[in-house]
């Protein structure tokens, strides 16, 4: 008996890699006395970005800052309405979603023309804590996560309440357009961590937890917490915290392209802070921050810190960070002082 085996060919495409090469400004708001923070960032385009947060200068409490294309413009965003009582409360996220803004004091979501706000007060008693982030396809697909295990789903018409099945803060929520998506929460004091997915029947469940473990339990569990999840065109998912991890081929694993990015890797901080925040425009071009002065780039091959060199000693910590085309935007503190890096390539 004999075999004739024939000759497969095999193509395997790759991604070009992209340039580090970003210049970059950082800016300061408020004053030393007064404590300032910016939590949340949205890019409109390179000519208009939005940062939101605390700024205190003296008796002014400012909400907002706008970049108009030449500079940053302090901003005072009036929110007082059927379902929020403070002229200018500190405000936790801002998203864009199709062609509009939204915004949110933790307690409802207010559409954001620039201008005004439109309150939507119907998310308000669903919520378990304050919303900590906003994430959608479209204003008849918006989603938001908060305190305790929250998660609520809008479809256009109605807000309603999901089940989570957790208690931990949700910090993050994003998803693809093909209806893949996810939340993650931590609980930082403990190394705790949760990454919840969103099945096709609308119900959640715990995808993978964190937790103080040893390497003999990992991938079971992924050790410590999970404070930042985002997803590219490949719908490989990527969670931050104490480490970062990706999600593909039904399994997890560490990014090793990735110095120190395993458990007892990082002794000291000596590569990064805590991770808080992942965003990109694709597998071949996205970006991390954190604590520390955390701030890198992965082109698709290699990891650059922008900005100013990485510090372990640094008490600049970003708190979130968004990237659009060649514009990159991450926004945080600095002692009592708001701070936002704004990088172009």
């Amino acid at each position: 008996m004999s075999t004739n085996w024939g000759t497969v060919h095999i193509t395997v495409s790759t991604m070009d890699t992209t340039s580090h090469n970003f210049s970059w400004e950082i800016f300061t708001f408020g004053e030393g006395f007064n404590s300032s923070i910016l939590r949340d960032v949205a890019i409109i385009d390179e000519n208009n970005i939005w940062a939101v947060g605390e700024i205190r200068i003296g008796e002014e409490k400012y909400n907002a800052v706008q970049w108009d294309g030449l500079s940053w413009n302090l901003r005072q965003i009036y929110y007082k309405g059927p379902c929020s009582g403070v002229d200018y409360p500190e405000l936790k996220s801002i998203a864009s979603v199709g062609a509009k803004l939204l915004i949110t004091n933790g307690g409802d979501i207010g559409y954001f023309d620039g201008t005004t706000v439109t309150h939507d007060c119907e998310v308000n008693s669903l919520l378990n804590g304050i919303i900590t982030e906003i994430w959608g396809t479209g204003l008849n697909d918006l989603y938001v996560v908060g305190d305790f295990g929250t998660i609520a789903h809008y479809n256009g018409t109605n807000w309603r309440a999901m089940e989570s099945g957790t208690n931990l803060a949700l910090v993050d929520v994003y998803g693809s357009q093909n209806g893949n998506i996810y939340a993650a929460g931590s609980y930082s004091p403990f190394a705790q961590g949760i990454i919840l997915r969103k099945e096709l029947n609308n119900n959640w469940e715990v995808m993978i937890e964190g937790d103080n473990i040893d390497e003999s339990q990992l991938f079971e569990k992924l050790f410590g917490s999970t404070a930042a999840i985002w997803i590219d065109e490949r719908n490989i998912i990527y969670t931050g915290g104490h480490i970062i991890y990706e999600y593909k081929n039904n399994a997890w694993n560490y990014i090793k392209s990735l110095s120190g990015n395993h458990i007892g890797g990082n002794t000291n901080a000596e590569f990064r802070g805590f991770i808080s925040g992942i965003r990109g425009n694709g597998s071949n071009d996205w970006v991390m921050c954190g604590q520390r002065n955390t701030l890198q780039h992965f082109n698709g091959s290699t990891w650059q810190q922008l900005g100013m060199a990485y510090n372990p000693l640094s008490g600049l910590n970003w708190t979130a960070v968004e990237q659009k085309s060649n514009t990159i935007a991450a926004v945080g503190f600095e002692g009592n002082r708001a701070k936002i890096i704004l990088l172009r390539r």
